[in-house]
C-alpha cells in the first residue's frame, strides 16, 4: 500500500512540475505583435465632379465622422479617395454611400485598379532613383 501512494504522490508532483513548465512557457512566449491586430481593409474611390470643384473639406469630415474607418486621404488633383477600414465595423458600400451623401456636385465609385502581369506597377528602378532623388 506504501508502494502505490508513493507511486501516486510521485506521480502528481511530476504532473504539477509538467503543468507548470507548461503553463510558464506558455505565459513567458511572446507572441507575435501582428496576430494581436485587427484586420483592416483599403478601398479606393474615384470622384468625377459633376459641377464645380469636389469639396474635399466636407468629404474629409464625412470620412472622419464614419465608424470604423481608421485613415483617409482625399486627393483632388487625381480624384483619389482612399481609406481604410475595419471591416468588421463598415463596409466598401456604406463609405461609398457616406462619400456620395456628402457631396452632390461629384460622383463617386470604386476605383479599379488594372492588374499588373509582375507584380508592382512601379518597376524597381525607377522606384529606387525616385527615392534616392528625394534624399538630395
Amino acid at each position: 500500500m506504501k508502494k502505490n501512494q508513493r507511486f501516486f504522490a510521485f506521480a502528481s508532483a511530476l504532473t504539477l512540475l509538467v503543468g507548470s513548465i507548461y503553463a510558464a512557457d506558455k505565459l513567458t512566449t511572446p507572441q507575435n505583435p501582428t496576430s494581436l491586430l485587427k484586420q483592416i481593409n483599403v478601398a479606393a474611390f474615384e470622384m468625377k465632379p459633376i459641377s464645380g470643384t469636389p469639396r474635399v473639406a466636407v468629404v474629409e469630415q464625412t470620412l472622419a465622422a464614419q465608424k470604423g474607418i481608421t485613415s483617409y486621404a482625399v486627393n483632388p488633383s487625381s480624384n483619389i479617395i482612399a481609406v481604410t477600414f475595419y471591416p468588421d465595423e463598415t463596409t466598401e458600400a456604406q463609405i461609398l454611400a457616406a462619400i456620395q451623401s456628402s457631396d452632390n456636385s461629384m460622383d463617386v465609385s470604386k476605383k479599379i485598379f488594372e492588374k499588373v502581369a509582375n507584380g508592382c506597377p512601379v518597376d524597381s528602378p525607377s522606384a529606387f532613383w525616385t527615392y534616392v532623388k528625394q534624399l538630395f
